[in-house]
């Protein structure tokens, strides 16, 4: 092979398809400017093993237009080569990256061999979306990386919040893109972290949780602009034990002795509007000062007496704020735990004690196997296509291999109980629904508080 002579002094094989095989001074070699691996961490770790071997894989180079050559890949392999005392080590020179290539191979490489940190990944991955034509699709087909991957780390990357606190409490990467969901909330950034890093477990549902209460949120305050447009004046709702001339119209009758209402109110000028403490929907009227405007009360004849027979005991209120909490709690459950029904009904191989499972159900709630084909595509993502009454259920059992026949009956099973719950599920003991669950721990599933709710009250009742 033809040995050619180098800039730097070294020799090197003559070039074949744009990459080439040199012996160089590792001090000769720059550090890449782009490089996700922290500079702070250890980079002489492989000395004592290159000191016996030597470099037995050749660091990434690439040559610039002064002849000088720059890392792409093995920084590690460079800096314990010179703990070692080497003059020399061999590189391997392409001439053929593109900058993404170029970033791509750094990925890759560190990952492979040495492992980055959650947030050099994410970096480096939001580096490669960020050229020009470059689609997260692109970029998976680059280096692959599975797509949800990659936007998780762009989250991340994005969000200095996330990057922080996820290299503090060393979270994993779908727990950093969830903080970076939520990095403008002090609050919940604080209960992810303390999940993350306290309960693991239990993030999915902190999360899901979450969600559901920023969902609520906002629809509130589309529905408020909603009213104020309208003219109203939307005011929060006084608490029960609150001292203020604020009351309810139902509790409130005019001079003419008939019950206000939003409407016989609306020209009244302490009318106001509040959205229901438990639901959002439900748009209540109030007067700011009924004595000041002449109303009563419809049960003592007081204008603003609070203690009229609608109030609820404190027992009432603690009582009505644990079922709006468990029912909050609930709603987010479903999400998490039907996303886990998907993923377990999408398995290669059949779950330990699935047909057992599926099998009991069928023989004791033969009359309860109602699927519906909605629900059935959803988590199975199987659609009917042709003739009239092939149902979801059907084509699942006909496309389905005898090894994977236990899951499609799981699937009908599965369906026909998740149909069956509602938010009231978890205040009664339901021994279908509780078994259901307990097979879904045994498939590592985690069940919320509010789910272990229906377990507990089950076995009770045994």
């Amino acid at each position: 092979m033809t040995i050619t002579n180098t800039p730097n002094g070294a020799t090197a094989p003559e070039a074949r398809d744009g990459w080439e095989l040199r012996h160089v001074n590792p001090r000769d070699v720059a550090d890449n400017p782009e490089n996700a691996r922290h500079p702070k961490r250890d980079r002489v770790g492989l000395a004592a093993s290159i000191t016996s071997l030597g470099v037995l894989t050749p660091p990434l180079v690439r040559e610039l237009e002064d002849g000088s050559l720059v890392l792409i890949a093995g920084e590690r392999r460079k800096y314990s080569a010179i703990e070692a005392g080497l003059d020399t080590i061999p590189v391997f020179v392409r001439r053929d990256l593109s900058d993404v290539q170029r970033l791509a191979g750094m990925l890759i490489e560190n990952t492979d061999r040495e492992g980055l940190t959650v947030i050099e990944e994410a970096v480096t991955l939001q580096r490669l979306a960020g050229f020009e034509g470059m689609t997260t699709k692109s970029v998976s087909a680059l280096t692959g990386i599975k797509p949800a991957i990659i936007r998780h780390a762009v989250k991340v990357a994005n969000s200095e919040v996330a990057r922080e606190v996820a290299e503090r409490h060393s979270l994993t990467l779908e727990q950093a893109a969830a903080l970076a969901e939520f990095d403008d909330d002090e609050a919940a950034v604080k209960r992810l972290t303390e999940c993350a890093t306290e309960r693991p477990e239990h993030f999915k549902h902190a999360l899901s949780r979450l969600r559901e209460d920023r969902k609520e949120s906002l629809a509130r305050a589309a529905k408020v602009s909603e009213l104020e447009a309208k003219g109203l004046a939307v005011i929060t709702a006084p608490a029960w034990n609150e001292d203020s001339t604020v009351t309810r119209l139902d509790s409130l009758k005019g001079t003419d002795g008939k019950p206000l209402t939003t409407r016989n109110h609306a020209k009244c000028p302490g009318h106001a509007v509040a959205l229901g403490r438990w639901d959002a929907d439900l748009v209540e009227g109030y007067c700011l000062d009924p004595k000041a405007y002449g109303h009563q009360s419809r049960f003592t004849g007081a204008g603003n007496d609070r203690s009229d027979s609608g109030a609820m005991s404190v027992e009432q209120k603690a009582e009505r704020l644990t079922v709006v909490a468990n029912n909050k709690a609930w709603v987010a459950a479903e999400v998490v735990r039907r996303e886990h029904v998907t993923e377990l009904l999408a398995r290669r191989s059949v779950p330990k004690g699935t047909l057992g499972f599926a099998v009991r159900d069928v023989l004791a709630n033969p009359a309860n196997l109602d699927a519906p084909d909605e629900l059935l595509t959803e988590l199975t993502a199987v659609k009917v296509t042709g003739r009239s009454g092939h149902s979801v259920g059907e084509k699942l059992a006909e496309a389905a291999p005898e090894s994977r026949l236990p899951l499609a009956l799981l699937a009908q099973v599965a369906v026909s109980i998740e149909h069956s719950t509602s938010k009231a599920t978890w205040r009664s003991a339901n021994p279908r629904v509780a078994a259901w669950f307990t097979y879904l721990v045994s498939t590592g599933y985690t069940l919320s508080e509010v789910e272990q709710l229906v377990v507990d009250k089950a076995a009770k009742e045994k």
